[in-house]
Order: structure tokens, then sequence, then C-alpha cells
């Protein structure tokens, strides 16, 4: 279980380092490990679906926190990570769905 936590851990931070690449907003690696926690625990509060909105506004008050980076950056960042997230379970489920799956005999 533990190396499933750290390798969730390494995507997430992959991805946010690859969104502000991305934008040009300029953050440490850990900045990147600061701002992934707040986010992460900002996922589990489903008030929008996804939480599309929350996401994006913590993005915009960590990054200007952390790096001094204009709200409407800090916002794309959010925009984009939100996207790249779904684009990826988009794809993933398409994967999932395509694969045949094997047939197991019913319990008798």
């Amino acid at each position: 279980m533990l190396g499933w936590t750290i390798a969730e851990t390494g995507c997430q931070l992959a991805v946010y380092a690859l969104a502000v690449e991305a934008i040009g907003v300029e953050l440490t690696v850990t900045q990147l490990m600061v701002l992934s926690p707040v986010l992460f625990l900002a996922d589990l509060v489903m008030i929008t679906p996804s939480g599309l909105g929350l996401r994006e506004v913590l993005f915009a008050v960590v990054l200007q926190t952390l790096s001094g980076a204009p709200p409407d950056a800090a916002v794309a960042v959010g925009l984009l990570v939100t996207t790249m997230l779904l684009l990826t379970a988009t794809i993933g489920g398409a994967v999932a769905l395509a694969v045949p799956q094997s047939k197991t005999a019913a319990p008798q």
C-alpha cells in the first residue's frame, strides 16, 4: 500500500509540475510538495462536480502566496490540471472498455 501511495503522490507532483511549467509559473519542488496536499484535500471536498472551481480558487490563492503568480496564470494552471486529470481518466476508461474481460466461472 505504501508503494502505491508513493507512486500516486509522485504522479500527482508530476502533473502539477507539468502544468506550472506549461503556463510559465516559477515553482520549486519544495513549493510543489507544499501545494500538493492542500489541493489533494480540496479534491476530497465535493461541492461542485469533480471539484471544478474550488481547485482553481485554491490554485489562485496558493500560487499567488507561494510564487507571486498572477491570478489568471494560477487559474490557468488549475484548469490545465483539471483537463489533464479528466483526459487521462477518459482515456483510461476507454481502454478499460476496449480490453476484453475474462469470464470467470460462477461459484456453484
